[in-house]
């Protein structure tokens, strides 16, 4: 993820309608539903800690928000994670 004030609000944002929307009270509610240390929430908000594959799978299984959008909002375009050509040659092996 880049660390631009831009994609840092966006994912703020992104953190804001999720607490806002399940009815959590702060980061600290959204840590625990996700299932993480609180202060994992508080890096990522804050461009400290980028987030990771992990982390988008455990936001769309958790809150069923499509990963296409959590890539948007991180920057990330699904290509960057998975090409087609990675994959025929991973088979390939």
């Amino acid at each position: 993820m880049s660390n631009t004030p831009e994609s840092l609000a966006t994912l703020g944002a992104l953190f804001n309608s999720v607490i806002a929307a399940h009815g959590l009270k702060n980061d600290a509610g959204l840590a625990r539903a996700l299932k993480v240390a609180p202060p994992v929430i508080s890096k990522q908000r804050h461009g400290q800690l980028s987030i990771g594959a992990t982390m988008v799978l455990n936001i769309h299984m958790t809150f069923h928000i499509p990963v296409a959008d959590i890539l948007a909002v991180t920057r990330e375009p699904a290509s960057t994670h998975c090409q087609s050509g990675d994959a025929v040659r991973m088979a390939e092996k």
